[in-house]
């Protein structure tokens, strides 16, 4: 007989592997049990009732928690959280970071265990995901695949996320099925009380996340006016709000030793809150400027922002100079401030300490800042970014640790701007900057593939080795079934077009944008229409989520239904009314679904209102051009473009009196008749802060027959490059419309001068003598002539 000789290495080697090997189930029962340490923390104890809950899923088995020593015999142990069983095989906790986890066989068991609150149950999600193919798309959505037995390889995994904040905010935060969608995505929103976690304030301490010059400021004596900024028309500028009025003045001796004073208060209060609770301390102060563009200007200031060429100057010497006292006390403690608005350039001749983190906010193009143009819905990669790419490759080059304030919605009424395809890459490129945490503002509800941007954004926050397109694939797959490849065609052709369009989507208003024309339309409403055949016979779940992301398409459509048709010779293939109670409909169903009973009431309003003004607008009649203006070329501006400034003294109305049915009107406060009342508009340009047009108009010399009238505001010439320009109406611009976002780049080329009219009426027994009607101030029309 032949023998065969095995060399001792590759026995042990072999024998290791097969003992390396977790068996969890067969057909027939659970082989392996659930162990928990001596005194598991509430974190803990959520992390294996999830474990239990979708092994018994995946197998129909039910698996037995038991503490630890209480193995039974023959059977495996999956040690979960901390336990001696870790700690005997070099797995220790508290020498792992926050959020830091492992994932290890050793022998026929398996250690799930990590740091912080956090880490084991990031484990457990880890593991489920990796291995056994669960997937959570979002509240309701997921996939938790079925196996008749399974057995674990080798597995030897220690890892954290990629950013250590990972916040994508949409809201949504109140309901506990929202906040549990996030955790098991490695989200670290708010919330997580009932699940034995904290959320943000784990990483964040007082007295808030951002805008905290004012917090710090609030109980300061009013007296001691030099404290706080000093305005460009000479006056001490005390906030009232985290809006402002003004800054602090950042170089007085007096406000940095307050501000040290308190933020060391607010320290040792959260350390006491903490191990109340038993939770980690924040690591994170936050020290950055109110919400507005007003920087002090007092001499010592301007000195240091001279010295340093920029407006950050300051800001920086001052956030530098706090976190050099800080760390003397608390060295494990970053001070963070904002990169935004005033401050966005990077200084020269200084950079921030290495206990400082600059958290920068670059504005969408559809606001107006001073030197830099984001165009957030296109990668950072792209021409339209190149502004923007360099302010954070100069600060990527003088900061130890960045973090970003991002914006994955637009602030327009276009409801199909997409940016998941540039949320990999971007996430991955500022990782490379020195990019440690991330927040970014995601609006839930009538915006394409909110719920795309949410999982995928998440995925990669974690983990930026992801291949984004099998990551999509999953979630068409488990969102819409037998309708994926639909889904999917529809996502390729959204993001084509608009790459395709190739500028800045902030910089259009949806009448603008040429590409969604009729074609553009029939071939998604055609998609979307083979999509809900397919998904037929699914589950009623597949199906709400097809209708729900179809609203976006819906809304855009029957923005630009008048519009439309007027370039083809062909009738549109849709029923107006038809498209707007589908409409109503889903929208009803995206409340449902999003916003439980148990949400604050102003939060649903809030979405009712939005609702109920698309509704009106969508259901104006034909917009008639006013005899005055007939056989010009005249291009209307849809009411819904209006934006009104404050909600509860503004509204839109169904009126029988105006052009098409529908009105803009103020009302409450802002229609106190005061001595010498007169109505104000014009034309204002965000972008260098200049009038081209400003009526100041008597109130004796507005007709009193409570009619609408037409009004010139102003002429415009585009050629001189007025940037940004809006159409303002009455005292304190309650009503407010964007010009040059009407027109495509081209056209302003072409024809760059136009006379802007407003129609408006006066009503009410405050301002017409006998009149019977509430006061009111009604615009029912804007309407641009091209020269």
């Amino acid at each position: 007989m032949k023998r065969i000789w095995i060399p001792a290495t590759l026995f042990m080697a072999t024998l290791c592997a097969v003992h390396a090997q977790t068996p969890l189930f067969n057909e027939k029962e659970a082989l392996c049990v659930l162990v928990e340490g001596a005194a598991p923390s509430p974190a803990e104890k959520f992390a294996v009732k999830e474990l239990a809950e979708h092994l018994r899923k995946i197998s129909g088995k039910d698996f037995a928690v038991v503490k630890e020593g209480e193995v039974p015999a023959g059977k495996n142990g999956l040690y979960v959280g901390n336990t001696v069983f870790a700690s005997k095989n070099g797995i220790d906790p508290a020498k792992l970071g926050r959020e830091e986890w492992v994932v290890r066989s050793i022998g026929r068991n398996l250690v799930l265990s990590g740091g912080g609150t956090r880490g084991s149950a990031y484990a457990v999600y880890d593991f489920l995901e990796r291995e056994l193919g669960c997937r959570w798309f979002d509240e309701y959505n997921s996939t938790v695949p079925r196996h008749r037995n399974f057995t674990t390889g080798k597995l030897d995994i220690r890892r954290s996320p990629a950013f250590r904040l990972r916040q994508i905010y949409d809201v949504l935060d109140y309901a506990p099925r929202s906040i549990l969608f996030k955790h098991r995505n490695k989200g670290s929103n708010g919330g997580g009380a009932d699940f034995g976690f904290g959320g943000i304030q784990d990483l964040v301490g007082s007295p808030n996340g951002c805008h905290t010059f004012y917090f710090y400021s609030k109980d300061w004596p009013k007296d001691r006016k030099e404290l706080w900024s000093l305005g460009q028309k000479g006056e001490r500028q005390i906030a009232v709000t985290a809006t402002g009025p003004g800054q602090l003045c950042m170089t007085n001796p007096e406000t940095r030793a307050r501000v040290i004073e308190r933020m060391t208060q607010y320290i040792q209060s959260d350390r006491r809150k903490a191990d109340l609770l038993k939770r980690p301390y924040p690591l994170v102060y936050d020290l950055s400027p109110n919400d507005n563009s007003q920087p002090c200007c007092c001499p010592e200031c301007k000195k240091l922002e001279e010295k340093h060429q920029a407006k950050s100057g300051p800001l920086l010497d001052f956030v530098n100079f706090v976190a050099a006292e800080m760390e003397k006390t608390y060295p494990e403690i970053y001070i963070r401030t904002f990169a935004y608005v005033f401050s966005l350039q990077p200084p020269k001749g200084i950079a921030p300490r290495r206990n400082v983190i600059i958290n920068i906010a670059i504005l969408g193009n559809e606001f107006v800042i001073e030197g830099v143009n984001r165009d957030t819905m296109s990668p950072l990669s792209s021409p339209t970014n190149a502004q923007t790419k360099a302010t954070l490759d100069k600060w990527g080059k003088i900061a130890p640790n960045l973090a970003m304030w991002d914006y994955w919605q637009l602030y327009t009424s276009n409801s199909l701007a997409n940016n998941v395809h540039a949320i990999p890459q971007n996430l991955r490129y500022f990782k490379q900057i020195n990019g440690i945490d991330f927040f970014t503002e995601c609006g839930f509800g009538v915006r394409a593939f909110f719920g795309l941007k949410r999982y995928l954004g998440y995925k990669f926050l974690d983990d930026l080795s992801h291949d984004e397109n099998k990551r999509i694939d999953d979630y068409m797959k488990g969102m819409y079934g037998k309708a994926a490849p639909f889904m999917r065609s529809y996502y390729n052709y959204l993001t084509e077009c608009q790459v395709r369009f190739g500028q800045p989507l902030g910089n259009f208003s949806v009448e603008a944008l040429e590409y969604m024309d009729d074609d553009f339309f029939v071939k998604i409403m055609s998609l979307f229409e083979k999509a809900q055949t397919a998904a037929a016979e699914e589950p009623p779940l597949i199906r709400s989520n097809l209708r729900r992301e179809k609203l976006a398409v819906l809304d855009v459509l029957l923005q630009k239904w008048n519009p439309l048709g007027k370039k083809s010779s062909r009738k549109l293939p849709f029923d107006k009314n038809a498209l707007i109670a589908e409409y109503e409909q889903i929208f009803k169903e995206v409340l449902a679904y999003y916003i439980p009973p148990e949400f604050p009431a102003h939060i649903r309003e809030d979405a009712l209102k939005k609702m109920r003004n698309s509704l009106d607008s969508f259901r104006q009649g034909p917009v008639e051009i006013p005899k005055e203006l007939q056989g010009k070329k005249v291009r209307i501006v849809p009411l819904k473009t209006f934006q009104i400034n404050n909600n509860k003294t503004g509204k839109r109305i169904q009126d029988p009196e105006a052009n098409g049915g529908l009105a803009l009107c103020v009302y409450g406060k802002d229609l106190v008749k005061k001595p010498n009342q007169k109505i104000e508009f014009g034309l204002y340009s965000q972008s260098v802060r200049k009038f081209y047009a400003h009526q100041i108009i008597p109130v004796a010399q507005i007709a009193g027959d409570e009619k609408y009238h037409l009004y010139k505001v102003g002429t415009l010439d585009f050629a001189q490059k007025p940037g940004r320009v809006v159409v303002f109406a009455w005292p304190s611009w309650c009503l407010g419309c964007p010009v040059d976002t009407q027109f495509t780049p081209e056209e302003l080329k072409k024809n760059p001068v136009v006379d802007v009219y407003i129609s408006f009426k006066l009503q009410g027994k405050d301002y017409v003598p006998g009149s019977t009607r509430e006061n009111e101030f009604c615009v029912d029309g804007l309407f641009i002539v091209e020269k």
